[in-house]
């Protein structure tokens, strides 16, 4: 590893103990080299769903629109970014 990446990654372990320690955050661990690697766990969110009682069908478009969104291509980060955020702040 690089000079640059090695900062850069203890730096990262920095901010996850913050996190974790701090902030009460789960870490779920590195994913670096996972397959399938994903910026939506959607197991955990569709359990978290549903501890809140929220409807099997409401789930399903919550899943749905969150996956379209963070994975189209089409646009830039920043406006994936900026939608995925409108969603979580406004709401499917």
């Amino acid at each position: 590893m690089s000079k640059v990446g090695e900062r850069e990654r203890i730096t990262q372990n920095r901010i996850v103990a913050l996190f974790r320690d701090t902030l009460g955050y789960k870490y779920l661990g590195n994913f670096e080299d996972r397959p399938q690697n994903s910026n939506i766990e959607t197991n955990l969110l569709e359990a978290y769903l549903k501890e809140q009682k929220v409807k099997k069908t409401l789930i399903d478009k919550v899943l749905f629109e969150v996956g379209r969104v963070a994975g189209d291509q089409s646009k830039s980060l920043y406006e994936v970014n900026k939608e995925v955020y409108s969603l979580l702040r406004y709401g499917v």
